[in-house]
């Protein structure tokens, strides 16, 4: 592990496919509009004390919201809102037994709307501090949303890439400012690895990232390190509440004033010598 500027970089070695045992978060399904009338599927959590936190899961291309579920269940568990939801076109928006259709590059820019959607029914919920968890695609998609909403406070960005189907993740990074942002990648994903080492060099703010071997993409990387899923819940949790700083009490003024009352003397003003 080398501590670079800003920067905390983990290179990992393959550490073999591994079974989730988080049990899933109690989510409830639920949907989300958009703001061009796309009804999206989603699946919605709420922490057991509700809070100002909130979590959004943005899918990969041609995955769904279920790939989240554990990551889930660590973040409800830690105390907050969580939601992940189907992209528009893909998953559960596609109704059972209809052909599948290719996304347009203009569908593909109208996705930063589905992840707003999303953000927006958290705030609903009195969420107030946003933490955008996105895959591939999603990761782009998240990092330009985040950029433009400073309720998002934290990032995690896996396998992003500078363009993704026209979507750009290096001037939304610049644009996200020195707010945290959490990148993961993998080796054997070349163009994601290329594009996180590109990403570094441009966010300002405080940094991690995880770089693996033979990870695979996105959230596939999930299911091949073990570590990943408690390195993505820590770091989110790291980042939910400022820290508080005392406020510096005012100082205490003492004034003395002098006494100018008469006082009456007899006698000598002073004692006899002993």
């Amino acid at each position: 592990m080398t501590l670079l500027p800003l920067v905390l970089l983990s290179l990992h070695a393959h550490a073999g496919t591994t079974s989730h045992t988080t049990p899933p978060p109690a989510t409830k399904p639920t949907t989300i509009t958009t703001s061009d009338g796309v009804t999206l599927q989603a699946a919605l959590g709420t922490p057991a004390k509700a809070g100002l936190n909130g979590v959004v899961f943005v899918p990969m291309i041609g995955r769904g919201k279920e790939d989240w579920v554990d990551v889930m269940a660590d973040c409800q568990k830690a105390g907050a809102f969580v939601l992940s939801f189907d992209l528009r076109g893909m998953g559960a928006n596609v109704a059972a037994g209809a052909a599948p259709t290719t996304p347009t590059a203009d569908d593909y820019q109208k996705m930063m709307g589905d992840v707003k959607a999303a953000i927006a029914l958290l705030k609903t919920k009195g969420v107030t501090r946003v933490t955008v968890v996105g895959a591939e695609l999603g990761a782009n998609l998240g990092a330009n949303v985040a950029a433009e909403d400073a309720a998002v406070v934290d990032l995690v960005l896996l396998s992003p890439g500078m363009d993704y189907k026209g979507v750009i993740a290096t001037d939304a990074v610049k644009r996200y400012g020195d707010r945290p942002v959490y990148m993961a990648a993998s080796g054997d994903d070349p163009y994601s690895a290329q594009s996180v080492a590109r990403l570094t060099t441009i966010a300002t703010g405080p940094q991690k990232v995880d770089m693996f071997e033979t990870a695979g993409k996105g959230t596939k990387m999930l299911n091949h390190e073990p570590e990943l899923e408690g390195n993505i819940a820590g770091w989110v949790a790291a980042h939910w509440t400022p820290a508080v700083v005392a406020p510096t009490p005012p100082p205490t003024t003492i004034t003395v004033k002098p006494d100018t009352s008469a006082v009456e003397t007899t006698g000598p003003t002073s004692l006899p010598p002993k």
